[in-house]
């Protein structure tokens, strides 16, 4: 029997490799990750970041699931075109699980992850300071920093500092007409549920709950966890997923 896999979708601040712990803890059951336009190892070709992303998406799904549909799972940035999938595509998704996602907005949105200078300081010199550097910046972004790995550290800081790409997909997020189109084709699209870090200083749970009540979709809360849920528990985002081989 064929199962639907679980195609992971990360945000602004990492790639493919986000999703290294949840891969692993998936075993057997099948997933796929791919390296968004300009970040990663791919390149951005084009100036719509939006429709190239949601393209490469959905032309993953078409070639690399022998069902036709995905468990769909979006991390902030990646929630937000996960969303838009949803929203031109349903028939693609299984299941869909929105986590900490950026753009269903209520007020002009700001992105506080990392100021332009940071970035930019990050980006030339932030590398040779070394990890302290890198854990300091991570506390706006992780619940317990020292939680992540090196790697995990500078990945997050390098993928985020990088300004063209990340620009590009902040200005689409500031952008987003998302919250009302959901609003009225919630009754067309899939199963959806939230999946929010009690302690997110990026975009508060408040925010998550205002989502799942003006949208009438369930929020399933992790404690202990900050915006960076994809690393901060991966096992309890497998779990959610409730998915056997």
């Amino acid at each position: 029997m064929n199962h639907p896999p679980v195609l992971f979708i990360h945000g602004i601040g990492g790639s493919a490799v986000t999703w290294q712990k949840a891969q692993i803890l998936l075993g057997d059951y099948p997933s796929i990750v791919v390296d968004l336009p300009g970040f990663g190892k791919r390149e951005l070709k084009s100036d719509d970041i939006v429709k190239e992303s949601v393209d490469l998406i959905a032309q993953t799904i078409r070639s690399e699931s022998p069902t036709g549909k995905v468990i769909l799972v979006g991390h902030s940035y990646g929630g937000f075109l996960a969303a838009e999938i949803a929203l031109y595509h349903p028939e693609m998704i299984e299941r869909l699980y929105l986590i900490e996602p950026a753009g269903f907005l209520r007020q002009p949105w700001r992105a506080p992850i990392i100021a332009d200078w940071h970035k930019r300081f990050l980006l030339r010199v932030g590398a040779r300071l070394g990890a302290k550097l890198r854990r300091h910046t991570l506390t706006r972004l992780a619940h317990d920093p020292q939680k992540l790995s090196e790697g995990e550290a500078y990945e997050t800081i390098y993928w985020a500092g990088r300004a063209k790409e990340s620009n590009k997909a902040r200005k689409a997020l500031k952008d987003s007409t998302l919250t009302e189109k959901w609003k009225s084709e919630r009754a067309l699209l899939p199963p959806t549920t939230l999946l929010w870090g009690e302690n997110d200083r990026v975009i508060p749970l408040s925010h998550g709950k205002w989502i799942s009540e003006y949208q009438g979709i369930p929020i399933q809360v992790f404690k202990r966890t900050g915006h960076l849920l994809p690393i901060e528990d991966a096992g309890g985002i497998v779990s959610a997923l409730k998915v056997s081989p």
